[in-house]
Parts: C-alpha cells; structure tokens; sequence
C-alpha cells in the first residue's frame, strides 16, 4: 500500500494513489498531481482555492493540479481519496462545467467501482485499463471544469521537487538550476500560477504536511528536524502562522492520527 504523502516522483508525472482515510485534516498545501475526493460516511468540508466545498455522503469533487486546498474535517467521516496525474484524463475535463458546483452525486455503481479499485491496491501502469475505467466513471459523474489558469510544467516539476526534497536545505537557485530556468522566472511562476503563494511558502506547506503526520510518533524537536526546518523556532513560527496552532497542540492531541489511512 502507498500513502498519499510517501511517493516516488514520476518524470512523466504519470502517477496514481488510492486510499480511504479516517477524517483527514490537512493545512493548505498544492500537489503536482490531481485529486478525486469521494465522501463515503459522514460530511467532509474542505477548501479549494480559498472557496469552501461541503461533501455529504455519496459526493464527490475534483481538485486539480496546483490549486490550494486544505482539508478542515471537524467530524467523524471517511473519504476515498485518489491521486493520479492529470495528462492521463485531460479530454474529461468540461469547458462548460459550472465552477459554482463543483460538487456531484455518485452513483451505487460508481461507488463499487471504487471498493473494487481499492481493495485490489492496483498501481499505474501495471493496472492502467483498470485504473482509467475506474476514474473516467467518476469523473464523468464530478463536475471537471478546465482550470482557470494556464498551468505550466516547469511548475508541476517544481512543486514535485520540493516534494521529494522537503528535508533538504533547499534556494530558489538551486530549484531554478535542477529545473533549467533562470532564477527570475522561478520566483514569479509560483504566486502566478498558485493564487499568489510564493515559493518559499510552498516549501513551508510541504514541510509543515510532513512534520503533521510525524507529530503523533516523535517529538516536536525531531518532527522539525526530518521535515526539514532550520529550527524548532522557526517551526513553531511557521506552524502557528499556517495552522493557527503549535505543534505541541498537535502533538498533545489524542486525535493525532491525522490522515489516518484504514484501507
């Protein structure tokens, strides 16, 4: 099984992950990759470019590439949640889909389509035809408008670097080099193309989404260390801004298995 946060990065982006997760809570954090959201108990609230979205049970919603969400669960629930690269389903997504309801039903078919899918642990490209069948029947469900904004490669590839090298000391140069563009284009591709999030506050909500789910089996001191923070002071800072929390509020919490994979 993968987690959703533990991956390798696939040059061609051409990834996929599945799982059902227990009331999940996550900052606001982008991903390099798209995201179908399907709420099976419960209600799930989330926010999706700074917009909330509400799922009841049997809804679903798409997230695509690079848009700034978090997950704010404040009650028990279950969501299926599947990560896969969106160049392998672009024709699905509708010009003439309303934003304004980017939520649909989904059908008792779609929905054992989706056991089945997860239950086997299928991966790409092994199990491509299963996998495409799986997701092309719920996309045709979930309401997929094209995004807004022009979405680069270069800023799908840095958004994937920094998610495999969160625990390095990593610079905007560094990042132009591994990426082959000048320093002044990295800096102003991410707040234009990620509703004004800077490059260094995209490290910081990678870091800080790994330092959450090491919060419930290390020590604050050591969560900071492996997440890639200078400092437990410059942690907690960066914690407290983004979450309004501490991590020792976190860390104290008995619900500390945010993100809690049952499947």
């Amino acid at each position: 099984m993968f987690h959703i946060y533990e991956r390798d990065l696939d040059p061609e982006f051409r990834m996929y992950r599945d799982g059902i997760y227990q009331s999940p809570v996550s900052p606001s954090h982008v991903n390099y990759y798209a995201e179908i959201i399907l709420c099976l108990e419960g209600t799930f609230r989330m926010r999706v470019n700074q917009q909330e979205r509400i799922l009841h049970l049997g809804e679903g919603t798409l997230i695509h590439s690079l848009e700034v969400h978090e997950f704010l669960s404040d009650e028990q629930n279950r969501v299926a949640i599947f990560c896969f690269s969106p160049v392998l389903f672009s024709d699905l997504f509708d010009p003439s889909a309303e934003d304004e309801n980017p939520v649909g039903t989904i059908s008792s078919e779609a929905m054992n389509y989706v056991f089945y899918l997860i239950g086997k642990e299928l991966s790409y490209p092994k199990h491509s035809q299963e996998i495409q069948l799986v997701l092309r029947t719920l996309l045709y469900e979930i309401p997929c408008p094209v995004p807004k904004q022009e979405q680069t490669l270069a800023v799908c590839r840095g958004v994937a670097y920094l998610e495999q090298h969160y625990a390095e000391e990593i610079t905007l140069d560094q990042l132009a080099r591994e990426l082959g563009i000048n320093r002044v284009y990295a800096s102003q591709m991410f707040p234009k193309y990620l509703n004004g999030v800077t490059f260094t506050k995209v490290l910081s909500h990678i870091r800080l989404n790994r330092a959450i789910r090491l919060l419930g089996k290390t020590s604050v001191a050591q969560a900071a260390l492996e997440s890639g923070f200078g400092s437990v002071r410059q942690f907690n800072r960066v914690f407290k801004e983004i979450t309004g929390k501490t991590p020792r509020e976190y860390h104290d919490l008995e619900q500390n298995q945010i993100y809690r994979r049952i499947i």
